[in-house]
């Protein structure tokens, strides 16, 4: 994991705005429903990438409060990070390749029917 090296708070201090070292541009972050919502800034302009934070982060929370979905990972990119995940266990040789192998044809059965469903959206009637 890249090291931050620069950080500022704002709203409150849910709203962080961070730069990682070897890296020009800001990413912002905040948790929401037990999860960290990180998304790019595209700046490297410190006040430029504060002002699109805080408008983003906004927006969030006024999608939040009106109960819409904030969490917006498809399957497809479920599946992706998953077996990303997998990969890094195989060859660090926490996990053997026939443990991934397993995981990518299970996920293949499903891809068909989930592939750019929201993951909020399937539930196990969907499944069945």
């Amino acid at each position: 994991m890249p090291k931050i090296v620069e950080i500022i708070k704002r709203r409150d201090g849910h709203l962080h705005i961070i730069r990682h070292e070897n890296s020009l541009t800001f990413l912002w972050r905040t948790f929401l429903d037990k999860k960290y919502f990180v998304r790019t800034t595209k700046e490297t302009n410190r006040a430029a990438a504060i002002a699109i934070a805080e408008t983003a982060y906004d927006e969030l929370r006024f999608n939040k409060k009106q109960r819409l979905p904030i969490h917006l990972h498809t399957f497809d990119d479920a599946c992706r990070e998953m077996l990303a995940e997998k990969r890094e266990l195989v060859l660090t040789e926490e996990r053997s390749a026939t443990h991934l192998a397993s995981y990518e044809t299970k996920l293949r059965v499903f891809e068909p029917f989930f592939e750019k469903t929201l993951i909020h959206k399937i539930d196990a009637d969907k499944i069945q």
